[in-house]
């Protein structure tokens, strides 16, 4: 006489507790990532000019107004991995795409927990340290900028 085994109610339990943790990680993941999303514009962008500046044979005044254009300099980090730099200091226009990821967070209570973050633009490879100065203010080295040993504060746009 053969038996009917009954389905049992277990045997799926190991994918979906796989799911669960999965699911738990990438909220934890989003959640971090959701403060650094979106476009932040640099707060001094002169002294970016003076950067360039003393790295190149341009004057002040060619590179201040050539364009007719205030300049400036964008960074937008977006939900999907991506990054958009945009800067226009003068006869320089130049926007690149790459990618980003966050490496590691410093462990604290506080919501604006500094963190480390990879950068992957213009076939660079670099890493780094993101302070928030407040909800809507960071301070790093921007990734298209990575030959500068300077860090600048930008703010959200």
């Amino acid at each position: 006489m053969k038996r009917n085994k009954k389905p049992s109610h277990t045997s799926g339990l190991p994918a979906l507790l796989a799911c669960l943790i999965f699911a738990c990680m990438l909220g934890c993941e989003s959640k971090t990532q959701s403060k650094l999303i979106g476009t932040w514009v640099i707060d001094d962008v002169d002294s970016v000019l003076e950067q360039v500046n003393q790295n190149s044979s341009t004057s002040d005044e060619e590179s201040d107004s050539s364009n007719g254009s205030s300049p400036q300099m964008t960074i937008t980090f977006k939900a999907n991995g991506t990054l958009e730099t945009a800067t226009l200091l003068g006869q320089l226009n130049v926007k690149k795409e790459g990618v980003w990821k966050i490496i590691s967070n410093q462990d604290s209570d506080s919501e604006l927990t500094n963190m480390k973050i990879g950068c992957e633009l213009a076939d660079q490879v670099t890493q780094h340290d993101i302070e928030w100065v407040d909800e809507n203010s960071i301070r790093f080295a921007p990734p298209n900028m990575a030959g500068v040993d300077q860090t600048f504060t930008f703010h959200r746009k």
